[in-house]
């Protein structure tokens, strides 16, 4: 089985697939998929992320699901996530890594979160995730490792999004490891659901 490390490669090899232009109708298709799925329409708070590039572009969708959901962004602190509500992009200011973070947003309790749609270098269709090592999402999914259904039954459906260049037949995991429980993967022609058994 390839290491971590050589599939994080892998990703940074292809990363240049596709164009600014395809990126944005990828994600595009994407963001509409979940939008169609039951877990999304009946939730009220979600926890998205701000995208880096070579991630699944997610600006627009911040700004278009605030409208009708509170949406909250990751803030670290230390070596651990914290969840800030999103109100505009003019109250995001730079962090660690170049994540943008909500300056004085409204903190949650994840517990208290609905959806999270988790972003990664990789992933597999059983919802295993590829992370950059530093652990942050790691601790945040650690409450939550049981598979859910997309119903909710009181811990917080966990989507995984990604490129179709970044979903590999089987990621590495360890004991801290914690599965998503449904892989979004978007390709030029296609979107594809993976929900985890």
């Amino acid at each position: 089985m390839p290491t971590k490390e050589s599939l994080r490669r892998a990703v940074r090899d292809h990363a240049q697939r596709y164009d600014m232009q395809q990126q944005s109708r990828i994600a595009a298709n994407l963001w509409a998929t979940i939008e169609a799925m039951p877990c999304f329409q009946t939730a009220q708070h979600i926890l998205l992320y701000w995208s880096l590039p070579g991630e699944v572009e997610s600006h627009a969708v911040c700004a278009r699901w605030a409208v009708d959901h509170a949406v909250y962004l990751p803030i670290m602190c230390g070596q651990t996530l914290e969840l800030g509500r999103y109100t505009d992009p003019a109250a995001l200011c730079p962090a660690r890594f170049g994540v943008m973070e909500p300056r004085n947003g409204v903190r949650i309790d994840p517990q208290q979160v609905d959806l999270m749609i988790v972003p990664a270098v990789g992933y597999d269709p059983q919802g295993r995730r590829l992370g950059h090592g530093k652990g942050f999402y790691d601790r945040l999914l650690q409450p939550y490792p049981e598979a859910i259904s997309a119903q909710r039954t009181g811990s917080p459906f966990k989507i995984g999004v990604c490129f179709d260049y970044q979903l590999f037949p089987e990621i590495p995991t360890e004991a801290h490891d914690v599965p998503v429980d449904c892989v979004v993967c978007g390709a030029l022609d296609e979107v594809r659901c993976f929900q985890r058994p």
